[in-house]
């Protein structure tokens, strides 16, 4: 039998095989976040059908981070008994399950603008030549208080039964590593060696469109200040 379908191990994690339904943003949750019957059934279905580890989809760990009505909330106490439901119905059908810890940063701006409020950012460009929509951004106080709900949002999967936890650090979204190393690649040598410098990363994602238009990836914004 292929290797596929052995059980293996991530760290102390045991799943009975190697195959991962990568998280997925599914729309199936309730206007306050909640989990809905709909999704414990989409769930339920991929465990019985074989899948060993399940990533749920961008569940916002501060109403800030917040970016689609039909988001997965882990950001109080009251969503914990939905997500019990949720992680319980995978386990009785054998497979495992980790939640997927998100904050929109400033990609928030249409969401938020809807509700009257406007997104924030770990920084903000002036005259931001790549993001048209309002945004500003977060004093040291405010950005503490987001990682700190991450914290509490890490002990609020434990308690509702997620046997791990996946942070989004992706795209132009709070916690972004995978676009900063494409203009420095040594950031996390730096990091290591005590130099804490911000990052000249703006998350523009002018990179992803460079990709998409047959171009090889590089830092968009940097190629621009060359030029000036």
């Amino acid at each position: 039998m292929s290797v596929l379908f052995q059980p293996g191990k991530i760290g102390k994690l045991e799943v009975p095989n190697r195959f991962v339904r990568s998280a997925t943003y599914d729309g199936c949750a309730d206007k306050q976040g909640r989990v809905t019957s709909a999704q414990v059934s989409l769930f339920e279905d991929l465990a019985a059908g074989g899948t060993g580890l399940i990533v749920t989809g961008i569940a916002y760990a501060h109403e800030s981070g917040r970016i689609s009505a039909y988001q997965n909330s882990i950001a109080e106490d009251s969503c914990i008994d939905g997500l019990q439901q949720l992680t319980a119905a995978v386990h009785a059908k054998g497979a495992k399950i980790a939640v997927q810890l998100f904050h929109a940063g400033r990609e928030a701006a249409g969401f938020l603008k809807t509700r009257n409020q406007i997104a924030a950012g770990p920084s903000a460009a002036e005259d931001d030549p790549y993001f048209k929509k309002k945004y500003r951004s977060l004093p040291q106080n405010e950005i503490q208080e987001i990682a700190g709900a991450f914290g509490a949002a890490t002990a609020r999967a434990k308690t509702a039964g997620f046997d791990a936890v996946q942070l989004h650090a992706a795209h132009a979204y709070f916690i972004a590593i995978s676009r900063p190393l494409i203009r420095e690649p040594d950031l996390i040598r730096r990091w290591k060696s005590g130099d804490f410098q911000t990052p000249a990363c703006i998350s523009c994602n002018k990179c992803l469109e460079a990709l998409y238009q047959g171009r090889a990836l590089h830092c968009a914004a940097q190629k621009r200040q060359s030029r000036v």
